[in-house]
Order: structure tokens, then sequence, then C-alpha cells
């Protein structure tokens, strides 16, 4: 399940031919959240920019949480810094 601080949260699915989720303000505290109902393995998460318009995202973090309240960085290894893609 999909969800967004702003606009519309299914418009940051992957090959959308006329929309891409965007944040509206361009603040650092937006964000698009995927809720995978249970406690998975990711090995990737992949970008693309709007299909038609100048719009692309150029780092991002990733957070996680179990239970929806208490989210945590996401840290490569055993740094102690959120990871900065």
């Amino acid at each position: 399940m999909l969800t967004a601080s702003s606009g519309t949260a299914t418009d940051g699915r992957l090959y959308n031919p006329s929309a891409a989720w965007c944040s509206l303000n361009g603040s650092n505290t937006e964000y698009l959240q995927v809720d995978l109902k249970s406690s998975v393995t990711i090995t990737g998460v992949a970008t693309q920019g709007h299909p038609t318009r100048q719009q692309w995202v150029k780092t991002f973090t990733t957070k996680y949480s179990f239970d929806n309240i208490d989210w945590y960085d996401f840290k490569d290894g055993e740094s102690s810094v959120r990871t900065l893609f």
C-alpha cells in the first residue's frame, strides 16, 4: 500500500506513463511510504523521473518501522550515519 505526505501516492508507482509522485513544495520532510504488510528483505530501490516534465529525485533517505510508530534510519552496515542515496 502506498501513502504520501502530499500529492497522489499511486503516482509513485514505476512506469506510470502520465504521472509521477513529486513533493508538493520541495521540502525534505515530504515522503512516499510503502507498507509491505510484513517484515521482508529489500534488495533495491528504484526511482524514475516524471515521464513528460523535467522532474526527478536527486537524493533520498530510507526509514523503516515495525509498528508504523517508531521509525529508524537505514544505515549501511555498521555505520552510525543514515545512508543518503
